[in-house]
């Protein structure tokens, strides 16, 4: 009975990781796509048309370490960009709280709000 019991904590405590891990590498990944938003919107003064992250350089990913796609909102002189965390809906907590990134024209960096995990 201890060995199961023993068994199913270790297995909790290596999924647990793993969230914390794709939470914290999600993060990172949206910090980078975040940046180069804001490099596009340096070169051209605004975002212009509706912008697809499919849109972005170097191979940016566009769906967070779940599968899910990232959501991104633009208007001339902002974004948000958004991903649902593991649970896949609004709200959560831990893993499943969603991880939000924005910036305006006229910020020095960027804003994040997420948990607070790390892998």
């Amino acid at each position: 009975m201890v060995l199961v019991l023993t068994a199913g904590f270790a297995g909790w405590q290596v999924y647990r990781a793993d969230q914390t891990y794709k939470y914290g590498s999600t993060r990172a990944e949206m910090l980078e796509i975040g940046v180069l938003l804001q490099k596009r919107h340096r070169a051209s003064g605004r975002f212009g048309r509706p912008l697809a992250l499919r849109d972005l350089a170097n191979g940016a990913s566009v769906v967070d370490a779940w599968g899910e796609a990232l959501l991104l909102e633009t208007d001339e002189h902002s974004f948000v960009l958004t991903s649902l965390g593991s649970d896949r809906k609004a709200g959560g907590t831990g893993s499943a709280e969603d991880i939000v990134v924005r910036w305006k024209d006229g910020d020095k960096e960027l804003s994040v709000r997420s948990a607070p995990l790390s892998p």
